[in-house]
Parts: structure tokens; sequence; C-alpha cells
């Protein structure tokens, strides 16, 4: 079985911080594992995090890397919001 590699995202997962947080998600996809994100332990989420998590999602599903997240309340939130469905992402 293979072990994931885990990329805890904790604090605001906002504009501010995707360039940043784009780069991390990246890294990821240079490893043999399927990646699981833990935004558990974030405090807020935008709009911006969700076009980014949703771009990682399809660019993992290209190259046919299962993605796992672990969402937390804000990230289900805001995708409540803007009617995004994360249950394809999230882990089980």
């Amino acid at each position: 079985m293979e072990v994931s590699e885990t990329c805890v995202l904790d604090g605001p997962l906002t504009i501010y911080e995707v360039a940043e947080l784009k780069k991390r998600m990246l890294e990821m996809l240079e490893k043999a594992s399927p990646p699981v994100l833990d935004c558990s332990a974030a405090t807020r989420c935008d709009t911006a995090f969700l076009q980014l998590l949703f771009s990682f999602y399809r660019t993992c599903g290209e190259r046919g890397i299962a993605l796992y997240l672990v969402p937390g309340t804000p990230v289900l939130d805001a995708a409540s919001r803007i009617g995004m469905d994360l249950s394809p992402m999230i882990r089980r």
C-alpha cells in the first residue's frame, strides 16, 4: 500500500497565501504518493483558495493521481457558500 504525502495547510487560506500554497501543492506532485491536503486547522478560506484547490484537483486527475482533502470548517463553509462540491476529494 502506498503511503500518502500529507501537506498541512493551516491558518488563513486566502488570496494573500495562494502563491505560496500553490508552490507547496505543486511540490507534492513531484512525490510518487497520492497527496493529502489537511486543511483541518484553517482559520479562514476564500474563493481564491477554492479556485486553487479545484485547479490542483483537476491537475491531479489529469495525471491519474488521487487527491484527498481533510477540509475543516472554514473550507467547507466557503465551498458551501459558492455551491462547490468537495465530496470527491474528501478522504474517508
